[in-house]
């Protein structure tokens, strides 16, 4: 039994290393399409490394709560769409 955990023991990692990988550069696509959709001029390495550790934490945390990672994925994707929207409504209004 022990031999067999120890050969199966390298490939959960390398499975658990794949994951966050993904996970990371999914953080990374999703801060740089909030940073450089919303036009915040904030697009520093420290806001995206920020973002993705955010997301990072949510995702892991959605899967330890039984709640799919799809949800906060979406919800991030959400909250860029709103600031966009936000942005652009209060725009002409402070050219006025």
């Amino acid at each position: 039994m022990s031999i067999l955990i120890l050969k199966l023991l390298p490939l959960l990692i390398l499975k658990m290393l794949s994951d966050l990988v993904k996970v990371l550069v999914k953080g990374v696509m999703l801060s740089l399409l909030y940073f450089q959709t919303t036009l915040a001029n904030d697009t520093t390495i420290q806001n995206i490394c920020l973002f993705t550790m955010f997301y990072t934490i949510m995702h892991y945390g959605a899967l330890l709560t039984d709640v799919s990672s799809s949800v906060v994925t979406n919800a991030f994707i959400t909250k860029t769409i709103f600031t966009l929207v936000e942005e652009r409504i209060k725009k002409p209004k402070q050219q006025d």
